[in-house]
Parts: C-alpha cells; sequence; structure tokens
C-alpha cells in the first residue's frame, strides 16, 4: 500500500496565530479529570541551545519596489505617498502596477468599494503586494457590496493584514448574485498559466450566513473537460486567515465547466498545484468550512473549523462538512479540530472531515472532530488513502452518515473521472480513538451509494472503539453492507458498560478477505458474539472501559543532535496509549492545532529549529481516551 505523502508545508507554531484565544475547544471536547491546563503551569524543565541565532522566515516573499499609500481619514491633494496618501479604492484600481509594488491601507480606516486587478505579475522574489501601514493593531477595513478583493489571470500577488467586510444578498432571492472576500480568478486561460499567490493573516467577515458570500476562493472557468487546460496556478499558501458569517464556503478551490451536462465540477486532479490552505480560522458558514477541489500536493492543516453547514434551508451548494478533498492526488488533512458541522437543512454529509469522490493518495491523520451532526470523518470513492490517529467523539449520524467513520462509495460519472475511481480501494484506517454515546448508530459503518462493489485491500486495524452509551438499546460496533466487501479487520480494541452488548453486521465472503493471515469469515455466534468476531477480527479484545488516569510522565530530558530535538522522558507503569506531543507558545493551553505528533516510546525528535523559546508538552493518553497530567518542558535556542 501506497505511503501518503506528508507535506508538512510551513509547519509554523508562531505567537502571532490568528486569535489564539479561540483554541480552547481541545479541553472542552470531553471530560478530562486526569489533565490540568499547561497555559499558566511553570515548566518542569528548561533548557538551552546554541543553533547560531537562525531566524524563521517569512511564509511569503516580500516586495522591493514602490509603496503607494492609501488613507480614507486624509483631506488633502494625493499623490500616493506617505505624506499625501491616495483616499479611494478606485485611485488604487486605476493604478498600473508592476513587480515589486506594494500598495499599503492605512490601520484603522475604513474604505468602501473593491479592489480588482486583471492581468497583473509580479516576480517570483518581488512579487506584488496589498497590506497595511501605520500604528497599532487594527487592521485597514474594506467594505464591498461585490468582491473585495479580486485578481483575474495574475501571478505573484501577496494579500496580507487586511479586514474584509463583504454584504451580500440571501441565497434564495438571487443565488446568481454570489461574492466572495477575496477571489483568485481565472477563466478560459488557454495557455496561460498563473503562480505564487499568498494570502496571509487576513479577516473576512461576511454579513450573514443566509447570504451569498464566500470567504476565500480559487477558482477556474472552462468549458469542458476535455478542452481544460492543466496545472493552471502553482503555489497557493492561504495561512493564518479568520474567516465567518458567511452563507457559501470559508475558504475553498473551484472550478466550473461551462458546458457539461452531468456535472459541471471540474474535478480534474491535475487542474491546480500545491495549494497549502493552513493554520486558519473559520466559523459560522452556510455551507463547508474548506474544501480543496481540483488539485494534485495540497494541504489543509492546523485550522481550526466550528458551526458549519448552519445554513437553515434545504437547498444544496457546496456540499456540507467541515473539511473536504475532492477531485485530489496527494492531500494531508492533519492537526485540525473541527466541531459542530451541520447539514444545511438538507439531510446530507455533515461529517468533520469527508475524503470525497475522485481523490487519491488522501491523509487524514491528527484531527480531533466532535460534535457533528453527521460522521466524524467519512468517505466517497477514493483510493489508496488513510484515516490514522484521529480522535471521534459523538458525532450523531443524524444524516445519511450514520456513524462516527462512515466509508461510502459516492461518486460522479462524467469525462473528469476515470472509469477505474468508482470504488473504495487501498483504504487504510488504524490508530483511531472512536468515543461514541449515540443510540442506534454504529462506531463504524461501510455502506453502499451509487458507485461501484469492487472494493479491495481495504484495512480497519489498530482501532479503539469505544461505546460510552446505554447498555439497553442497539448499537453496531462494525456494521458493513452485505453488498460491499471489506478486506481486512485486525488487533482492533472494543470497549463498553457491559461486555454483554457486543453487535457486529459483516458477511464479506472468504474470497475477499485475509485468509493468508489466519482470518475467517464471521458467522454470527449469540452465545458468544465476540468469540465468533475475533476470528475475523484477528487480535482483538472486548474489555469494560477502564476510566483509570494514564501514569504522569516525568524527568525530562532534551539533547540537540544532528540539529534536531531529542526529547526523553521516564513514567510509571500505567494504562498508556500514547503520549501526545505538543508545540505551545508561552501561557498556551494544548490544541490539535498545535500537535506534533503521537508516540507510543518516551523519546520524541523535532527538526523544525529556529531562534527562539519552545515550550513543548507531554500529555499520555489511556486506551480510552483519558488525558493524564502532561509534562511541560522548555527549550530556548539561541
Amino acid at each position: 500500500m501506497k505511503k501518503a505523502l506528508v507535506i508538512m508545508a510551513c509547519i509554523i507554531i508562531s505567537l502571532s496565530m490568528v486569535s489564539c484565544t479561540f483554541i480552547e475547544s481541545f479541553l472542552n471536547s470531553t471530560p478530562n479529570k486526569g489533565y490540568e491546563s499547561v497555559a499558566n503551569k511553570l515548566s518542569d524543565a528548561e533548557f538551552t541551545f546554541d543553533i547560531g541565532g537562525k531566524e524563521r522566515p517569512l511564509n511569503y516573499p516580500l516586495s522591493t519596489g514602490r509603496c503607494y499609500y492609501v488613507s480614507s481619514s486624509y483631506t488633502g491633494e494625493s499623490d500616493g505617498s506617505i505624506e499625501k496618501p491616495f483616499t479611494t479604492l478606485s485611485e488604487v484600481n486605476a493604478l498600473q502596477l508592476v513587480a515589486g509594488d506594494s500598495v499599503l491601507f492605512k490601520k484603522g480606516d475604513t474604505f468602501k468599494g473593491n479592489i480588482s486587478f486583471v492581468s497583473i505579475s509580479g516576480d517570483d522574489d518581488n512579487p506584488i503586494t496589498f497590506a497595511s501601514y501605520g500604528e497599532g493593531d487594527a487592521k485597514p477595513i474594506i467594505e464591498a457590496h461585490s468582491h473585495g478583493l479580486s485578481f483575474e489571470k495574475c501571478s505573484n500577488i501577496v494579500v496580507r493584514d487586511l479586514y474584509v467586510k463583504v454584504f451580500g444578498v440571501d441565497r434564495m432571492e438571487n443565488p446568481g448574485d454570489h461574492r466572495t472576500g477575496i477571489r483568485i480568478y481565472n477563466a478560459f486561460v488557454g495557455e496561460e498559466k498563473f503562480r505564487n499567490i499568498y494570502i496571509i493573516n487576513n479577516t473576512v467577515e461576511g454579513s450573514g450566513t443566509s447570504h451569498n458570500i464566500t470567504g476565500i476562493n480559487i477558482g477556474s472557468i472552462e468549458r469542458d473537460v476535455a478542452s481544460s487546460p492543466r496545472n493552471v496556478l502553482d503555489n497557493v499558501i492561504v495561512y493564518g486567515n479568520e474567516v465567518f458569517n458567511v452563507g457559501r464556503s470559508g475558504i475553498t478551490s473551484s472550478g466550473w465547466l461551462t458546458n457539461e451536462r452531468i456535472n459541471q465540477n471540474n474535478t480534474l486532479m491535475d487542474l491546480y498545484r500545491n495549494f497549502h490552505f493552513d493554520n486558519n480560522y473559520v466559523h459560522h458558514v452556510g455551507c463547508i468550512g474548506i474544501y480543496i477541489l481540483g488539485c494534485t500536493n495540497s494541504t489543509i492543516n492546523r485550522n481550526l473549523i466550528h458551526d458549519t453547514g448552519v445554513y437553515d434551508v434545504n437547498q444544496i451548494m457546496e456540499g456540507e462538512c467541515g473539511i473536504m478533498a475532492i477531485g485530489t492526488d496527494t492531500c494531508d488533512i492533519m492537526f485540525n479540530e473541527i466541531y459542530n458541522v451541520y447539514d444545511q437543512k438538507t439531510g446530507y454529509d455533515a461529517m468533520a472531515i469527508d475524503i470525497d469522490w475522485n481523490t487519491t493518495n488522501v491523509n487524514v491523520q491528527y484531527n480531533l472532530c466532535y460534535n457533528c451532526q453527521g460522521s466524524g470523518i467519512g468517505t466517497m470513492a477514493n483510493q489508496n488513502s488513510f484515516v490514522r490517529n484521529n480522535r471521534i467523539e459523538d458525532c450523531r449520524g443524524d444524516t445519511n452518515h450514520q456513524a462516527s467513520i462512515q466509508i461510502t462509495n459516492f461518486t460522479s460519472r462524467y469525462p473528469a473521472v476515470d472509469e477505474s475511481m468508482h470504488a473504495v480501494k487501498n483504504l487504510l484506517i488504524e490508530e483511531n480513538l472512536i468515543l461514541h454515546s449515540v443510540e442506534g448508530k454504529s462506531l463504524f459503518c461501510v455502506k453502499p451509494t451509487n458507485g461501484d462493489d469492487t472494493f479491495e485491500n481495504n484495512v480497519f486495524q489498530n482501532n479503539h472503539l469505544v461505546y460510552t452509551g446505554d447498555e439497553k438499546v442497539d448499537v453496531y460496533f462494525i456494521n458493513v453492507d452485505p453488498s460491499l466487501p471489506w478486506y481486512k479487520f485486525a488487533n482492533n480494541k472494543y470497549y463498553s458498560n457491559n461486555t454483554n452488548i457486543f453487535k457486529v453486521l459483516e458477511s464479506t465472503a472468504a474470497a475477499y478477505i485475509n485468509i493468508s493471515e489466519g482470518a475467517h469469515p464471521y458467522k454470527v455466534d449469540r452465545a458468544n458474539p465476540f468469540g465468533a468476531w475475533q476470528k475475523r477480527d484477528t487480535g482483538s479484545t472486548y474489555e469494560l472501559i477502564n476510566d483509570e488516569i494514564p501514569a504522569n510522565p516525568k524527568n525530562a530530558t532534551v539533547e540537540l543532535v544532528n540539529g534536531q530535538l531529542v526529547l526523553k522522558w521516564k513514567a510509571n507503569k500505567g494504562n498508556v496509549w500514547h503520549y501526545n506531543i505538543f508545540l505551545v507558545g508561552e501561557g498556551e493551553d494544548v490544541s490539535y492545532t498545535k500537535m506534533l505528533g503521537e508516540t507510543k516510546d518516551r523519546i520524541f525528535t523535532y527538526g523544525d529549529l529556529y531562534k527562539g523559546e519552545y515550550y513543548f508538552i507531554i500529555q499520555p493518553e489511556s486506551d480510552t481516551g483519558v488525558y493524564g497530567q502532561a509534562l511541560k518542558v522548555k527549550v530556548t535556542l539561541e
């Protein structure tokens, strides 16, 4: 099975990350009787190393040419200088911008109108920048009744540190009047290619979750699949932005085909390349929080997303989930926190994370998903993908996605999708924690829709499935539809408050399972239901829930070895499944957006080293998801 390409683009746990105060959801997601906040805890150990004063680089290039200044509070003659700044956005739109130019808006000022440019381009190392200047923290505000900032057929553009307010119209009243806070747009480009778009540390606020507004969108329009160009736009960084109160989706890439009759979404996997939607805060949106469509090599990492799909009329637009990858080849979805995901009254989806159709090599790892109306993690037809090391809590399954993890083969059949891509193949699901208390729903489910039943080599192993609900109701730990084969179950751990309630629905024939590894087809045995399942799920166990607090780590040491920090610690024996490792700022608490990973050993290596103070948190977690007291280690790099 292929290994997902882990693209860690700019893993920066910076102290300036957007609104650190909102990242409290991790500790609110479940009772943590063994955990105490590390936010104001003194360090348990401190270490200092000399690395030669290496500074962390910016994740965008700086412009080095002329600066044009804009201030709505200025009242004199204008020439664009800092002494005589422009006062209106119409003056900005009239500029003939070239590589190295910067347009800077005065902090605290408000500008009415919009910014729109066509076919401008900076150089790779000397872009055209739109940003702010002046004293204080108040971002300049752009109030728009159309697209806030729009760039068509442009390259080497930086948009940073701006506040965009977009006023839209109701979705039901005028579905065609669609407005966007920051829009990158390419239409009928022929042989033209575009590159290097940086959208950094902006705030985009819409006028309501019922309004026809998208926060940040990278879009493309072509006529049909046959004529659609490939690799239209290369390298897009959308980092550190906050998007909220919009009626469509928060941060998206999209493609549209005007002449296709069956499906007008351009889901060719190589429409775009190298998109990174990381470290953003998206909340209160009508449709999807963040999605990447039509891209090869992408990341959706370290985002906080909540209250998505909140539009309250049954009107399908982009879909309903927290994070989605669709029409993608090689995408990491890692270190995100997603909760309060709803179905916008459609009855569909509402999962925290969706590996959608026509996708391959998607890695969903180290995410916290909870309190969703549908599944925690769901799929459509995908191949060679991974769902691992995620924590899923009390997702209600109150849509067509009726399990904490639900696998489906939903697809669309038209020229953008190869005929081989209509089933789920080579999907590895492992090392996940499912905490489930919802009556009448499943912890893991495989369900057919409109795709092919030719599933192959799909594996569900080493997961921890914990049912904490009423023991008197029906709940399936495993529920695989008889029409679909599932290749392998192995070494999973099952827990409940009563070991007499174990139920499984699974009937894959011998020809389709891992017979060579000793597995047998499942045959129901009412006298010994789990014993019968062990023959199918080899190495599995079923135990009573244990709320024991895991043993605390202690006696941490840190060494600098070959340019990497090597953390080691000791611990007493106890119910420790693994240790969660976080990197936080001074005075900050843990969050999945600040997680570095997990380890079952008492050692962890970190190599992204620059001058500054680092606070590593080592947190034990038990087999059933109970957190223990964490160890805090301060490292100063000089």
